[in-house]
């Protein structure tokens, strides 16, 4: 894997995204040496032009596919709480079946202090919470931004997140779902209050049944896994409202795979498609409730992302070898 590591400063529209704060900024300088500054676009009418608000730089891990071309998917995956885009990338097994499809991979870093990075995701999490955080508009920008820098496809910009990188991706889904593809959480629970999401998105729900940080059926966490935590949604809670809000009829399909439930409601408003993947005990590998199973394969895989095995065939795999 080759990674370059960037200090992306970029802007938001104030009268468009609540939660900005001034601040002067320079771009730091990527692994590679190049400086990289953009700015984020964003439509705007002849008759109120907003004024334009620095937010600050923030490092962003990418790694681009080999012989990058132009139209290329990207996803954005957020880490957990006292993670870092570093370790995000060496989880879940992403990079490689995105390096084979040629989808642009960014991780981008949380708010707060170095040791307990975290995102502001409404009712959670850390020090960015406390601080109320402008994650939702950083995160905004650098989705505007991605065109530009990489020759990304902005109909096919997807995000995703582990445990409170996927709350926050809910919180993104929520407040800014014009600006994504579709949305996986791994772990995670929705709990924005006023979710009303301006559009029907496909999402995915991946939840380990032995999570004890997000319980699947929600409620606590233990101590001292949940100190400061609420309570909070369920798996099957936070599935439900996603196949409410897009419109799905109440007809699903559920089916087991190994270590895996799928529960798929199909029919949604604008084809969109809300899953519920369920990992049994199986899947737990020295303590990680998801390391036992391909988790960034499938997210991958889910938004039709992983490579094409030929021509004109539908841009999915039906399992990875072994799977079956």
């Amino acid at each position: 894997m080759r990674y370059s590591l960037f200090m992306i400063p970029v802007v938001c529209i104030a009268l468009l995204v609540a939660g900005c704060k001034a601040s002067t900024t320079r771009a730091g300088r990527g692994t590679g040496g190049a400086t990289i500054s953009q700015t984020a676009q964003a439509a705007t009418s002849p008759a109120s032009q907003p004024a334009e608000v620095s937010l600050p730089a923030r490092p962003v891990l990418f790694e681009p596919p080999p012989q990058l071309a132009r139209e290329r998917a990207a996803l954005i995956f957020l880490h957990d709480a006292g993670s870092s885009p570093q370790a995000a990338a060496q989880s879940l097994g992403l990079h490689a079946a995105a390096r084979d499809a040629g989808v642009v991979l960014a991780f981008p870093q949380g708010s707060g202090p170095a040791h307990a990075l975290a995102w502001n995701a409404g009712a959670c999490c850390g020090e960015a919470q406390a601080a109320q955080a402008p994650d939702a508009a950083w995160l905004a920008s650098l989705i505007r931004v991605l065109p530009g820098k990489f020759g990304v496809d902005p109909a096919r910009i997807y995000l995703a997140g582990k445990g409170a990188g996927g709350m926050m991706a809910y919180r993104m889904a929520c407040e800014h779902a014009d600006l994504l593809a579709g949305v996986a959480v791994v772990g995670a629970a929705l709990d924005v209050p006023g979710c009303a999401p301006a559009k029907a998105l496909p999402v995915l729900h991946v939840h380990s049944m032995e999570d004890r940080r997000f319980p699947y059926f929600g409620g606590q966490a233990p101590a001292p896994l949940g100190e400061g935590l609420l309570p909070m949604n369920s798996a099957i809670r936070s599935a439900m409202f996603w196949a409410r809000s897009s419109r799905c009829t109440e007809h699903y399909s559920r089916f087991t795979q190994g270590d895996a439930i799928w529960e798929r409601f199909q029919h949604c408003a604008a084809g969109a498609e809300v899953t519920l993947l369920s990992l049994s005990a199986t899947a737990t590998r020295n303590g990680d409730p998801y390391a036992g199973y391909p988790v960034g394969f499938k997210i991958l895989e889910y938004f039709g992302l992983t490579k094409k095995w030929e021509e004109g065939k539908k841009n999915t795999i039906d399992a990875m070898p072994g799977m079956r």
